[in-house]
């Protein structure tokens, strides 16, 4: 099944987390742009007490917010970096009242002509479980770890 029939059969519902995933990764890039990450954070965090959705609370959800979050990062006109990503994806799941956490690691190897260089990765955690950036996330030495959860 090529890409375009993938994503034409997915329910109304995806359509429209996929579309917002889509927006958000556009905003957080022009965001970045301007403000330092701590300011980012600290606005996505004000922005989700106006606005929240009773959803499932499942396991199944999260992933597949999270598998949505990504699509939308491999169709965006821009570098849809890790931490892009695993922000809007914390903001989603804030949205729903879902905890998570946002991890940024970071690694030292060696650059192509051998001098080191320092390599960064972000990734979320639900409930115990990586759900986004999982398959380089035990590579990194952990630095900097934020909970995010809709305030009341």
């Amino acid at each position: 099944m090529s890409k375009l029939c993938k994503l034409f059969a997915l329910p109304p519902a995806e359509w429209g987390y996929l579309a917002l995933a889509w927006v958000l990764l556009g905003m957080v890039e022009l965001a970045l742009r301007y403000v330092s990450l701590s300011t980012l954070m600290e606005r996505l965090q004000i922005g989700r007490g106006r606005l929240s959705f009773d959803a499932p609370r499942t396991a199944c959800f999260s992933e597949r917010l999270a598998q949505l979050t990504g699509i939308a990062g491999r169709h965006v006109p821009f570098d849809a970096t890790c931490l892009k990503q695993a922000l809007v994806l914390s903001y989603l799941l804030a949205l729903h009242r879902i905890e998570s956490r946002l991890h940024i690691g970071v690694l030292r190897e060696n650059g192509l002509d051998g001098t080191p260089e320092l390599q960064a990765h972000a990734w979320i955690e639900q409930g115990g479980l990586v759900i986004l950036g999982q398959e380089l996330q035990a590579r990194y030495h952990l630095l900097y770890t934020a909970g995010f959860m809709m305030q009341h």
